[in-house]
């Protein structure tokens, strides 16, 4: 990259890079600064103290804004590193540096940051948070920039989602993983699966379709390795079958309701893939569990040399979960049943799963459940959208956890060349292959079996890093679902829960 910074007519400096084999200038050959101070006059938006800025150029576009005592944090991303190490050392770029509310990551220090950003729930503290580029910069680098920019706000989204979600269950999800931590006996890690099995893998869901296939499942059982979501697992065990493995990721207590009614004594052998967040009466049916980590910060209470992305699973959804580990199990097909992904025949779930069930419970003499249902979906008219020609309806959850899925299934087929069948009534599934029944396979069988057991050393309970992002989850429970608009003190109280309950003290910086 040819970069040059040359002096202006009133002795400013400017920054020309390189494009198409002539040198363009970032900035106004007149005067920088005046670019800087209008590009923020035309940015800075009241109420907004969070900024991304996307290239450091010569920091005219920044400076403004680390002036302003309303905007409280700011970071700097300069995607390449020999453009940074010839603008470091100019003085406006030194005292935006120094600042204590700025950071700066240079080269492929910008991709660590964007790849840490849903772990930072520290700035959900803030009211508002911008990407900014400036446009001449964008203009010479388009591609790069608009890459990360999509690539930051995608990871805000999952940072916004996650972090809402962790601060409203966060006093729950604790209870249970001190209650879950005590029984650490026999248990491996997720991935003591992998690579172990070879042939065809099944998956169900909970949607309607499985009322359709079910009864050709168990007439096929023998050919595939089943594996159900805790959602299905009533509807398989009522029909008589028994799964190979179950998959649950959700910790909150409802979940229960999935097993609720079954013979414990049918559910204890089957190996369950579960969580240390999982509820622990959950936790408590099987024998056979293997762990999966996810960005919840009680994982950083583990030793760090075997939290790697084969062991942390961060999934919307527990089809999302089940289909990542049936990939990295070995299987060559994995074939989906019940995963519609939207309501078809105007039905919610497949019958026996527990949410029909609840509306059986729930209707009366003169109100069917079915009646029930279209309810529902009347209800929820304003949030669905027809999603094909034959007036599929779904809801904005299930676009998303589809939308999920279809990327599992893209980096399944190019990291583990699996081939992916959809066994469905409901939407179609991009990469997923439609059958109508499942034929003749060559079955599944064990390739080598492995056991990577779950070290555990409560030590770490002591660690710097995990009490504060601990204690930051805790905090934003009491702001956001406690009206504590004050930070401090959402922190002081979140420390006070901490040593009360756990007997964990404040880290100290």
């Amino acid at each position: 990259m040819n970069i040059s910074i040359e002096n202006t007519e009133l002795g400013q400096k400017n920054l020309f890079i390189e494009k198409e084999g002539k040198l363009q200038p970032v900035y106004s050959r007149y005067s920088p600064e005046r670019d800087g101070t209008r590009f923020y006059q035309e940015h800075y938006e009241r109420g907004c103290d969070f900024y991304v800025f996307i290239g450091l150029g010569l920091g005219y576009q920044i400076e403004p804004f680390v002036k302003k005592p309303e905007v409280k944090k700011l970071i700097v991303l300069e995607p390449f590193e020999g453009l940074f190490t010839k603008v470091k050392k100019f003085k406006n770029i030194i005292r935006i540096a120094e600042n204590k509310k700025v950071e700066i990551y240079s080269g492929k220090n910008v991709q660590q940051f964007i790849q840490n950003i849903k772990s930072h729930y520290d700035y959900l503290f803030y009211n508002k948070t911008k990407v900014l580029s400036y446009p001449p910069l964008k203009r010479i680098f388009e591609y790069r920039y608009r890459n990360l920019e999509q690539d930051i706000e995608n990871e805000l989204d999952v940072l916004v989602n996650d972090g809402l979600t962790i601060a409203k269950f966060a006093g729950v999800w604790l209870r249970n993983f001190f209650n879950n931590i005590k029984k650490v006996g026999g248990i491996n890690l997720v991935s003591s699966l992998y690579d172990s099995w070879k042939g065809t893998a099944l998956i169900t869901g909970a949607g309607p379709s499985l009322d359709r296939t079910i009864k050709h499942l168990k007439r096929k059982r023998d050919e595939f390795f089943l594996i159900s979501t805790d959602a299905s697992v009533k509807p398989l065990f009522r029909n008589g079958i028994r799964p190979d493995l179950i998959c649950n990721i959700d910790p909150q207590p409802f979940v229960y309701s999935h097993f609720e009614g079954l013979n414990k004594n049918d559910l204890r052998d089957v190996p369950a893939v579960l969580s240390f967040l999982s509820f622990p009466p959950v936790f408590d049916i099987f024998q056979n569990r293997y762990v999966f980590f996810t960005l919840h910060p009680t994982t950083n209470f583990f030793p760090r040399d075997f939290l790697n992305e084969e062991v942390i699973i961060n999934s919307q959804s527990v089809g999302s979960c089940a289909l990542k580990i049936a990939a990295q199990m070995g299987f060559e097909t994995i074939i989906l049943a019940g995963f519609d992904f939207s309501y078809p025949g105007m039905r919610l779930y497949a019958k026996n799963t527990f949410f029909h069930d609840y509306g059986l419970i729930k209707n009366r003499k003169f109100f069917t459940f079915e009646t029930m249902e279209i309810d529902i979906l009347r209800k929820s008219s304003g949030k669905m959208k027809g999603i094909s020609c034959n007036q599929l309806r779904t809801s904005s959850n299930l676009i998303n956890y589809l939308s999920e899925i279809e990327t599992i299934i893209r980096e399944s087929e190019e990291n583990h060349s699996v081939k992916i069948l959809l066994w469905s009534q409901g939407a179609q599934i991009k990469g997923a292959e439609p059958i109508e029944n499942i034929s003749s396979r060559e079955g599944f069988r064990r390739v080598r079996e492995k056991a990577i057991h779950m070290p555990v050393s409560m030590k770490n309970i002591a660690d710097k890093a995990a009490v504060h992002i601990l204690t930051t989850t805790l905090a934003l429970r009491n702001r956001i679902y406690k009206n504590m608009t004050d930070p401090g003190l959402a922190f002081e109280k979140a420390q006070e829960y901490l040593l009360k309950r756990y007997y964990i003290a404040p880290c100290t910086k």
